[in-house]
């Protein structure tokens, strides 16, 4: 739920987005509906960021299909969000300026989207100090390492080519930070998911252009080595 009241919206030009029960709701609850130009990414830069430094990054590129996998990527944005808006802070952009043909940028401090929320001075005060309550219950670590694990359990439910679906049941997140432990040893075997799946390259037996040591190598190969300097040679 978000803690402040939206005055508008601004979708993109994907018919998902331009429906007419979008536009009746936008006039009962009195919220503007405005949609972006087509072919324009601008209009929408920070949600296109987000996609970048958020879903990419913590989700992956990978395909889900089914209501188990739909389950299980809702557990991992409902840690996702808390860890990305009381831990994750971020630079906004303050002034861009061109001096010639270098574009020069300038950047406000670092914060976190809660400390910027909260310099807003848009919360009331329950929603300000529900926020502080929870912020107050997070363990950073141990959030960031159940994150850790929803995102094993995700990963799982990805439909891969010639791959057979999950049967894994769906992890919970929880938000109290009793219920989970931390992995003792940390999990190192643990690597990053990649962006995008590669087939694994062929062994490669060819050469692009001619051994420039070919001609001489052979030659270098029966040599004998010089005999070893003495004494009196010295």
């Amino acid at each position: 739920m978000i803690p402040f009241s939206i005055q508008g919206v601004d979708t993109d030009s994907g018919s998902e987005c331009i429906t007419n029960d979008l536009l009746t709701y936008g006039e009962t609850k009195e919220i503007t509906v405005t949609r972006g130009r087509t072919d324009r990414t601008n209009d929408q830069c920070y949600v296109e960021q987000n996609n970048g430094a958020v879903v990419r990054q913590l989700v992956s590129y990978d395909r889900f299909e089914g209501e188990r996998a739909y389950r299980q990527l809702v557990e991992l944005y409902r840690a996702i969000r808390l860890y990305v808006n009381f831990f994750q802070p971020s630079h906004k952009l303050k002034e861009k300026r061109l001096e010639g043909t270098t574009t020069r940028r300038s950047y406000l401090p670092a914060e976190t989207p809660f400390t910027r929320l909260y310099a807003a001075k848009v919360l009331t005060q329950a929603a300000h100090q529900r926020l502080e309550d929870i912020f107050a219950s997070l363990d950073p670590v141990r959030l960031l390492a159940q994150i850790g694990q929803l995102q094993d359990a995700l990963w799982a439910q990805a439909t891969l080519p010639g791959a057979l679906p999950s049967a894994a049941v769906t992890v919970p997140f929880h938000l109290d930070p009793s219920t989970l432990a931390l992995p003792e040893p940390p999990p190192l075997q643990r690597q990053k998911r990649p962006y995008h799946w590669k087939a694994p390259k062929k062994a490669r037996y060819w050469r692009t252009r001619l051994d420039p040591l070919a001609i001489v190598w052979a030659g270098a190969r029966r040599r004998e080595p010089a005999p070893a300097m003495t004494g009196s040679n010295a």
